[in-house]
């Protein structure tokens, strides 16, 4: 058994020990670790090359700044390990619930093994409050499903698309790239976990991930009319895959996704920098017509239609 961990790169100096420590604590597992410099300003490089680079299992590139798709996907074409993971630079693991889910991978002939996270800043052991919730479904753990049937029961409970909350079998997605675009994990996960490859799927509800959250990461910047058309383009990337003959399982999955989707680039227009509240307006009834194409919740539908009294609610729990 054994795993390529793919990290990226970009001005992480003061992150970037942690995070490679966290996964050279692995054991009993044969691993890779494969870090890639997207053209870091400040001294990541100089530090990784300097501890790291004598290490048989791990692996240092470097290359002009072309941003995280890019990154990820050239590790994907270098990673020569049974499993591939990806793991954010200024992120942690826990090596030894990893190695066990590793092991229960090889030995159940897991093909993709979904885990759950947490959110921390400064100390791992200190979690924060986080608008996103990163833990698998504990009742799903004990049982495998191919891709798409685990993806629809996720999305009916509690889904979040994170790259690198799972890993997966590397020969069976040899050809699956990032899209060049934010929030790109959307896409992917969705393309990984509907191949008719994925025939043994998995999660664990251990807390295996520990995401920090920090200020002027992609996570936590500001929003700006970037994230708004690329909610856009992966929303109509959606309804365009849902006029396919799918298959019911496949179908439903892509109008739960729409709904989704629909809500966060709801929220995301009007977080908008910049921007006066009417062309926020303007911009929300754009959206309008999305409805007719996705599976919605009553909250879900409030928070589409009625966006100022979620706002208004947002502002009164702070």
């Amino acid at each position: 058994m054994s795993i390529s961990i793919i990290i990226p790169m970009y001005n992480v100096d003061l992150f970037i020990c942690e995070c490679v420590d966290s996964v050279l604590n692995l054991r009993y597992v044969d691993y890779e670790v494969i870090l890639i410099d997207d053209g870091s300003t400040d001294d990541t490089l100089n530090i990784v090359k300097a501890k790291y680079g004598g290490l048989e299992q791990v692996e240092i590139f470097t290359q002009s700044n072309v941003g995280l798709s890019a990154t990820r996907n050239k590790g994907v074409g270098i990673a020569k390990k049974d499993f591939v993971m990806f793991l954010d630079s200024d992120d942690l693991i826990d090596s030894g619930k990893l190695s066990k889910l590793i092991n229960r991978a090889h030995t159940s002939k897991i093909d993709l093994l979904l885990f759950s996270g947490v959110a921390f800043n400064k100390e791992a052991t200190q979690p924060v409050n986080y608008h996103v919730d990163y833990t698998r479904p504990p009742e799903l753990s004990t049982k495998v499903f191919t891709g798409p049937v685990l993806l629809n029961k996720l999305l009916k409970t509690n889904y979040f698309c994170s790259a690198c909350m799972y890993f997966y079998r590397r020969e069976l997605v040899k050809n699956l790239r990032f899209e060049n675009i934010i929030y790109e994990d959307n896409l992917f996960t969705y393309k990984l976990m509907s191949l008719c490859s994925i025939e043994r799927a998995a999660v664990s509800s251990d807390i295996i991930y520990y995401r920090r959250v920090r200020e002027n990461s992609i996570m936590t910047s500001p929003m700006k009319l970037a994230n708004v058309i690329s909610y856009k383009y992966i929303l109509n990337t959606f309804i365009m895959m849902a006029k396919l003959d799918n298959g019911k399982v496949q179908k439903e999955n892509l109008q739960l996704l729409i709904s989704n989707l629909h809500v966060s680039l709801v929220n995301t227009i009007f977080k908008l920098e910049n921007t006066q509240l009417l062309m926020k307006i303007k911009m929300w009834l754009a959206t309008l017509p999305v409805l007719y194409r996705g599976k919605y919740s009553l909250s879900n539908i409030a928070k589409c239609t009625l966006p100022f009294l979620v706002i208004f609610k947002r502002r009164l729990n702070k």
